[in-house]
């Protein structure tokens, strides 16, 4: 294995991002139990693939078969993001066609994993008794996991087998009981097991974003509002709302001319996509929608999904006047009233609807984000189009969509997990119990480019200096 170690992570003693990397695996290689924390960008990922590329290397150095390996994520859209990340880091690995054949292409959710057993939510098919066969199993998004469902998930591993944990314990802890990863990092009796990867790869020693999730962090609320309020990082504004948009029904002005420089480049993609198909059907039957084929649609249709991750807005609370639920109806108005969109009907060209409950029928989970776009099989009718791991897109009848919600605004909670080029963040106009640090840094750290907090410097300062305390009890018992 030191071979390995060398060819994947450099010699032993490195500085920086690759020599915390190659701590993690060689914890990993050590230890049944392995937890690697870091926020976006520090390489999570990529060290975790390293690593089971290095236990598949040793089981097959030794003349045995193969590890069995299952990539786990708390929710279904966090697993398809783990098998593509997983997909990408495996392709670019130094290593034997068998090593990485051995490395699993797809992550499903724990609840798949543990086999959920029908119309018993807490009991599963595999348990203490019925452990799971795997040998090594990799959670994603450790934050996200509650405590009931991390111990269901621990007690089913084989005695043998290794659990290796991703997560960014300074994220929003799990909607349900416990914190769980905080807690596991933060235990004195597991301090050798816990890799902290802090080099970031996406946020420059110049990132605005980087400073600002470090001093939300930190509980420093006078440097985070420095960086927000001043112009040495113009990837980050803070913009106190006008009062032009007080009424439930309206939007701030400078948050309705955010949104729709956000939203423009994937409604225009739609459009055009649209237009597209309606001019290729014949009398012979629908054309493929481009001129370049099936496979040209589909490249649109992907285009016009990564366009539409290319900007979110985030919301604080699901409720109230500045919640997600009463933003998504204001959000498409504006975008109506640009002529963008035209929302009378329910299922419009251009809907963003995210899945609020899983559906295995189908293959769709609770958090999947798809965009409404036209059928090219039946004119003048609407499918909704989700993005798949193979780069590619899966189409659903709008009838067939299970139940859901409209998209343009996301809350923090269920934004975890996912990233966007930018970010505009609302919070409410008064100090709230939901707003908190954690919640904070979640939300800024989900963008990769630049980041605008709707806000007053008094609900910034008091959500930084609000840290989430749970008393969860796994810590006492951790030590």
């Amino acid at each position: 294995m030191r071979d390995g170690l060398a060819r994947l992570f450099g010699p032993p003693g490195r500085d920086g991002g690759v020599g915390d990397q190659r701590r993690a695996a060689e914890v990993a290689a050590a230890r049944r139990l392995c937890v690697i924390t870091g926020g976006p960008g520090t390489g999570k990922t990529t060290t975790v693939v390293r690593i089971i590329a290095l236990v598949v290397e040793a089981a097959l150095a030794r003349g045995g078969p193969a590890p069995r390996i299952a990539l786990v994520a708390p929710t279904g859209k966090a697993a398809a993001r783990l098998t593509e990340a997983v997909r990408r880091a495996r392709d670019k690995l130094d290593v034997s066609d068998a090593v990485r054949d051995a490395i699993p292409e797809a992550a499903a959710t724990i609840h798949r994993t543990l086999g959920s057993l029908p119309d018993v939510a807490t009991r599963f098919r595999h348990d203490a008794d019925h452990p799971l066969r795997d040998d090594v199993v990799v959670v994603d998004e450790a934050s996200m996991v509650d405590a009931a469902l991390m111990r269901r998930l621990v007690d089913a591993l084989r005695p043998s087998a290794r659990l290796v944990l991703l997560g960014d314990k300074d994220q929003l802890a799990s909607v349900e009981a416990g914190a769980v990863l905080g807690d596991i990092c933060g235990a004195g009796a597991l301090r050798d097991c816990v890799v902290g990867l802090t080099h970031s790869y996406r946020f420059g020693p110049d990132s605005g974003i980087g400073a600002l999730a470090r001093a939300v962090n930190a509980g420093d609320a006078d440097a985070a509002l420095a960086i927000l309020t001043g112009a040495g990082h113009p990837d980050v504004t803070l913009v106190t709302p006008t009062g032009g948009g007080r009424a439930r029904d309206v939007l701030d002005p400078a948050l309705a001319r955010c949104v729709v420089d956000g939203y423009r480049p994937y409604l225009q993609a739609a459009a055009v996509l649209a237009g597209a198909i309606a001019g290729e059907r014949t009398d012979d039957g629908p054309g493929a929608g481009t001129d370049g084929g099936a496979g040209a649609l589909i490249a649109a249709e992907r285009a016009c999904l990564d366009a539409f991750d290319g900007f979110r807005v985030l919301g604080a609370h699901r409720q109230g006047r500045d919640g997600v639920d009463a933003l998504n109806p204001r959000i498409a108005r504006v975008l109506a009233d640009a002529g963008w969109l035209d929302p009378t009907a329910r299922m419009y060209l251009g809907r963003p609807v995210i899945v609020t409950r899983n559906d295995y029928d189908v293959r769709l989970f609770n958090g999947d984000i798809g965009v409404v776009l036209p059928d090219p099989a039946r004119p003048g009718r609407r499918r909704v189009v989700f993005a798949a791991a193979d780069g590619g897109v899966r189409a659903l009848a709008a009838a067939r969509l299970p139940a859901h919600d409209t998209a343009f605004a996301l809350s923090v909670h269920k934004a975890q997990g996912s990233e966007f080029d930018t970010v505009a963040v609302v919070l409410p106009d008064s100090v709230s119990p939901v707003l908190s640090r954690e919640l904070l840094y979640t939300a800024v750290t989900r963008a990769r480019r630049a980041v605008t907090v709707f806000g007053s410097e008094a609900v910034v300062r008091a959500a930084i200096e609000r840290p989430i305390e749970r008393a969860s009890g796994l810590a006492s018992r951790l030590g």
